[in-house]
């Protein structure tokens, strides 16, 4: 009676086990043993059971980036109107050669589209000069109505100076009656002196006349340092009488603008300090 309530018993709690391990025993023995063998089920492995755990494998590597092109080189300003050049021409030439409506239309846009680059950079030249008026040589040499207008001023100014140096100047002529140049000269000369009142001392190295100047002074000492410094004629002098000091200031003939500069360079020449001024110390009498 004892043994069959101890029997009892034991069912009971191995009933009791079952149920707590959530579900039969055989089922939760094969799950376990799925997941990792027991070592009495590994008996081939012996004494040698460890292992090493599997490496993790390796990541996928990432793709390498595409390599950043460098830019194109700009290309030779040069290369590119040569290039503009030759396609215009090989464009007329077949338009020549082939003058069908589309050889000719090719060339007409190509030509057109140089002329529009020109125009282009004519209108950009012309906005720098505006901008930077230093860069504009009309102001420097004025052109067109500018440069008459300048020259009007200049005239005006060389007028000024030379009717007032004409007070305080006189000139020298040297002249050789033989000479073709002379003759020729004089005419300028004399309306030189008239029109600004310069008085002026004629002097002939031959002894020689000139139609303009019938009565001149005859100074051989004059004509010998003429001819030893090698002095060519028609010459005419800037004579200080104050001073006597005599400045060098047109040699051969010339016209009247610009024996008027002559004169106007040689007066302010003689304005300078007199170790400055090339002079030829030479009396006339």
């Amino acid at each position: 009676m004892k043994y069959s309530h101890l029997l009892l018993l034991v069912m009971g709690i191995a009933a009791a086990g079952s149920a707590g391990a959530g579900g039969p025993p055989d089922m939760n023995l094969r799950a376990v043993s799925a997941e990792s063998p027991r070592y009495y089920q590994r008996r081939e492995d012996g004494w040698f059971w460890y292992r090493d755990p599997r490496a993790p494998a390796p990541a996928a590597e990432a793709p390498p980036a595409p390599a950043r092109a460098d830019p194109p080189a700009p290309a030779d300003p040069r290369e590119m109107i040569q290039t503009q050049r030759d396609r215009l021409e090989t464009l007329l030439a077949a338009a020549v050669l082939q003058p069908t409506a589309r050889n000719v239309e090719a060339y007409m846009r190509a030509n057109a589209e140089l002329m529009q680059q020109s125009s282009d950079f004519a209108d950009q030249w012309q906005r720098v000069l505006w901008n930077s008026p230093e860069l504009d040589r009309n102001l420097v040499s004025p052109t067109g109505q500018a440069a008459l207008l300048r020259a009007e001023v200049e005239t005006e100014q060389q007028d000024r100076i030379l009717t007032v140096a004409a007070q305080e100047y006189g000139l020298v002529f040297f002249f050789r009656g033989s000479c073709p140049y002379c003759h020729q000269f004089a005419p300028v000369l004399k309306n030189f002196t008239r029109r600004y009142g310069f008085s002026l001392i004629d002097v002939s190295l031959d002894g020689g006349t000139l139609p303009e100047f019938p009565t001149p002074r005859k100074n051989f000492l004059a004509a010998s340092a003429m001819q030893a410094e090698e002095k060519g004629v028609p010459a005419v002098y800037v004579i200080n009488p104050r001073t006597r000091q005599i400045v060098p200031a047109a040699f051969g003939s010339m016209g009247f603008t610009e024996l008027a500069q002559r004169i106007v360079y040689a007066i302010q020449s003689a304005a300078q300090p007199r170790d400055s001024v090339a002079s030829f110390e030479g009396e006339v009498q």
